[in-house]
């Protein structure tokens, strides 16, 4: 097995009300978009989704990695949390010369605080991980040297995935918050 575990934090200050930042960071359609190698695939009901991490590893490793995730939202607007679920439909696994597919667990929690007037800090953590079956062109390699080697990739790309998503987000908020002033505006009207 290719065992595989990941993650990252990181704190900043949002432009905005905890109210304004909470809603924008609460729409999980919107969220898929700013993380880089991982993409929203399915949806099942209300706040159930399945999330593909794909990442391409020294160069000749693919992993596919699917997670079936619930958004929850507690009332207050302080937290956003994915956590990890395994009532969704069955992943093949799929095994090649450098390839895996398999299932794995993803989840993420961002914790809102009021920072200012209109600021928001907001303190982020995620996660990844899985056991995958091992590419059989690594089947030769010790599986210690491997699972370290997969580790430290997979820390390595959890941190780039999270400052992709801080700066992404951080890049789309004025167009969010100009269109919602539009909403907001033909309302009124």
């Amino acid at each position: 097995m290719l065992k595989v575990a990941g993650s990252a934090k990181l704190s900043f200050v949002f432009p905005a009300r905890r109210a304004i930042a909470y809603a924008f960071y609460s729409d999980m359609h919107r969220l898929a978009k700013y993380l880089t190698h991982i993409e929203m695939v399915d949806t099942y009901g209300d706040y159930e989704y399945r999330m593909l991490y794909q990442s391409t590893e020294l160069g000749t490793y693919h992993l596919s990695i699917f997670c079936d995730v619930r958004m929850e939202l507690p009332p207050g607007n302080r937290i956003i949390r994915l956590v990890s679920v395994e009532n969704m439909p069955p992943i093949e696994t799929k095994l090649t010369v450098n390839s895996t597919t398999g299932r794995g667990f993803f989840s993420s929690e961002a914790l809102f605080h009021d920072e200012g007037p209109n600021e928001t800090r907001i303190e982020f953590q995620m996660n990844l991980g899985g056991n995958l079956p091992r590419p059989l062109g690594m089947r030769f390699m010790p599986g210690r040297v491997v699972d370290n080697v997969a580790n430290g990739i997979t820390n390595r790309r959890l941190r780039e995935i999270v400052q992709g998503f801080l700066d992404d987000s951080l890049a789309d908020f004025p167009v969010w918050e100009e269109h919602l002033e539009e909403q907001v505006a033909q309302r009124l009207m």
